[in-house]
């Protein structure tokens, strides 16, 4: 998977001008239905994120008395400097920083310019893609000893013979030490018990087998 193919581009995205004031940023979160949005400063490189949390985290620091004035203040100060991530980045660097922030900003190297954020939902749908997620099929889930060599190579060699169609192959830890599963999605074939009975003889453990 490639940033690229999940990022919403600028051009499809309400960015908030740097030297905006709160007002104008409120009312652009209610007009979009946004609770955040990316903050730009004149050259179009990224500031930051602003969002309701920030303007109102920033209103309880200031003095009593001062709500007043409060909407006509700059926005600048509510501003939070979040990390960045490039075209080039690899796609798993965006899965610690979409849990801490309401997106992942992406920036051109050079000069900082905002090109686009990857969301979370943007991540959910890639990654059920890579899984083959709502995808008819047969989920087998197997157990593999992490220094293995070529586990990949002898399970494609178990299964050419079949002549099924592989819809996705995963790999993850399990929790423990020189364990790993491989969750292995096949289209719809009546040679289910053959390659499980297979998989077995060439030493995979078939922890369970599901029609999807």
């Amino acid at each position: 998977m490639f940033i690229r193919n999940c990022m919403t581009p600028v051009s499809e995205l309400s960015t908030v001008p740097l030297n905006a004031t709160i007002q104008d940023t409120l009312d652009l979160l209610e007009q979009q239905g946004l609770e955040s949005a990316p903050v730009v400063d004149d050259r179009g490189r990224f500031a930051g994120v602003t969002g309701y949390k920030t303007i109102f985290q920033s209103l309880l620091q200031h003095q009593k008395g001062w709500e007043s004035s409060f909407r006509i203040q700059p926005i600048a100060p509510t501003v939070e400097p979040i990390q960045t991530l490039h075209l080039d980045s690899d796609f798993e660097e965006t899965l610690p920083l979409v849990i801490r922030h309401p997106f992942v900003p992406i920036v051109d190297k050079k000069d900082s310019t905002l090109i686009g954020i990857v969301k979370i939902s943007d991540i959910e749908s890639a990654m059920a893609v890579a899984m083959g997620y709502g995808v008819k099929g047969i989920r087998i889930l197997l157990g593999v000893v992490t220094d293995t060599p070529y586990t990949l190579e002898h399970l494609l060699e178990t299964l050419k013979p079949y002549q099924v169609n592989i819809i996705s192959v995963t790999t993850f830890d399990a929790g423990k030490a020189a364990a790993r599963r491989i969750l292995l999605k096949l289209a719809p074939t009546p040679k289910v018990k053959a390659i499980r009975e297979k998989l077995n003889r060439r030493g995979f453990r078939t922890l369970s087998v599901k029609q999807t």
